[in-house]
């Protein structure tokens, strides 16, 4: 394949190779819903029964932020630093 040939001969040749590719390719199964009418509600059967409850776990405690959050949230702070030092830190001459 010429490299300096025009733009429609690198598309055609593009395409061709996209589609042998495709046609290689092996279809990965999944459940199809080709000819499956809509949800039970609809199809006039009953849809399946609510979760039951989950037991009481007791009152839930406050979220706080772990200590590998707040490594994070200081090395962006960090690095929003050193930009800033390097944009507006520097001597005028």
């Amino acid at each position: 394949m010429d490299l300096t040939a025009g733009t429609a001969e690198l598309a055609t040749v593009c395409r061709r190779l996209l589609a042998d590719v495709a046609a290689a390719a092996e279809p990965v199964a999944q459940p199809s819903r080709a000819g499956r009418p809509g949800r039970p509600e609809e199809r006039g059967r009953p849809g399946r029964a609510a979760r039951a409850a989950r037991p009481d776990r007791g009152p839930r405690k406050e979220r706080h932020t772990s200590a590998g959050s707040w490594v994070v949230l200081l090395c962006v702070a960090g690095v929003v630093g050193v930009w800033l030092y390097s944009v507006f830190g520097s001597s005028p001459y």
